[in-house]
């Protein structure tokens, strides 16, 4: 069979259409949107505000609020979350008008995981929703494992909110590790806007959403919310300071990573894995921990299957760069002993399997390894300052 042809046609004869919006910049209309944060950064709760905004008519489509319109249908399809418990408190805390709410569940016995999108483009036509809320959506996404079949995925559901004017608003937890990170960037290739929830780390009950890309216009300004007694508040840029999450400086966030590693890494190398994931809960980007990597002359050694960052060992004479530094932790509890006096080893990081995988992997190392009395010398090089930590932890001998 004949491929069809091309047709050209000249772009003085295309009229220019500009792309609305149902909150400028951050929610085009009859677009797929994606929200995404590492859990418990208040994404259940961003849509809940976002869904109480819509449903009530305000609608913010320039840049000032307009008249308020009539009330949108939003629809609700969650896989992870009881809407007793979860969505109806959540919504009505952000005082949504939930006569224009509605839960797509599915029929009752039916536990299916796949997302019939013909079902679902009825359902648009029929009911006409301003919003679909899809929350989470990596269950949608568990049979698709290459990267062509969620940008397919994606591009139908792109044009699934285009052709009925309902945006797609998808919720994901953030990735982490090279592989789940090209599927997020496959699966958001026809995104019209991604946005990232975070938590305040300086004010409980506080969340604040960054506009990270945009489909036709410029990036818009941080976005927060707060959650205090069981109410819902949105808080908008004019009310966010520079001087807040967020809006920190290039020296501010280098400082702030650089006291983080000699905190993380005071006890002994660390895999970098593990040192991505607590940094990205607390908050702090990777660009600025290779620039504090590279200002502190941390080490990276491959050993075990992994890679490993450790403290370079303190010269003869000088205090470990863990100790000698100020790199504890804020919350944590500090309480000097005569051989530490400034508290730093209690305000440590546990050495747990989830937050400190070397401690499972060096009981295993004697194992097979009962003659080896160096351990993880090999590792550090010469037992010195916090790197002499692991040969202590790993070796048989007195290191």
């Amino acid at each position: 069979m004949k491929p069809p042809a091309f047709v050209l046609t000249p772009l003085s004869q295309i009229p220019s259409k500009p792309i609305p919006y149902l909150w400028h910049p951050y929610i085009p209309q009859g677009r797929l949107v994606v929200l995404e944060g590492a859990p418990g950064t208040g994404k259940t709760w961003a849509a809940a505000g976002i869904s109480s905004l819509f449903s009530e008519g305000h609608f913010l489509r320039g840049n000032k609020v307009g008249p308020d319109e009539p009330p949108g249908k939003i629809l609700f399809l969650n896989m992870g979350d009881d809407p007793h418990d979860i969505l109806r408190p959540r919504l009505g805390s952000a005082q949504a008008n939930l006569s224009q709410v509605f839960f797509l569940g599915r029929p009752e016995g039916e536990e299916s995981t796949a997302l019939d999108l013909v079902e679902l483009s009825r359902t648009l036509e029929k009911e006409k929703p301003v919003l679909l809320v899809i929350d989470p959506i990596e269950p949608f996404l568990e049979n698709l494992d290459m990267p062509k079949d969620l940008r397919r995925f994606s591009r139908e559901l792109s044009l699934l909110a285009k052709r009925h004017s309902c945006t797609i608003l998808a919720l994901r937890r953030r990735a982490r590790g090279r592989k789940e990170r090209e599927r997020a960037e496959a699966f958001a290739c026809c995104a019209g806007s991604i946005l990232l929830a975070t938590r305040d780390p300086d004010v409980s009950g506080r969340y604040l959403i960054v506009h990270e890309r945009s489909e036709g216009e410029a990036e818009g300004e941080r976005l927060g919310f707060e959650v205090r007694d069981g109410r819902f508040q949105w808080i908008f840029p004019s009310k966010i300071t520079s001087a807040e999450p967020g809006h920190r400086g290039r020296a501010a966030a280098f400082d702030e990573a650089r006291r983080y590693l000699l905190w993380f890494l005071g006890t002994g190398p660390r895999t970098v894995m593990s040192v991505f994931e607590a940094a990205e809960s607390e908050g702090i980007h990777r660009k600025s921990l290779y620039r504090a990597k590279k200002f502190l002359g941390i080490r990276s050694r491959q050993g075990r299957g992994y890679w490993w960052w450790t403290l370079p060992p303190a010269e003869e004479g000088e205090q470990p760069a863990a100790v000698s530094q100020t790199a504890e932790r804020p919350s944590a509890e500090k309480r000097a002993t005569p051989d530490d006096p400034q508290g730093r080893r209690n305000s440590r990081p546990s050495k747990s399997r989830d937050s400190n995988p070397y401690s499972v992997l060096d009981a295993l190392y004697e194992l097979e390894n009962p003659d080896d009395p160096d351990g993880l010398e090999f590792f550090t090089g010469k037992p010195n300052g916090a790197a002499s930590v692991v040969c202590r932890c790993a070796g048989k001998g007195d290191s």
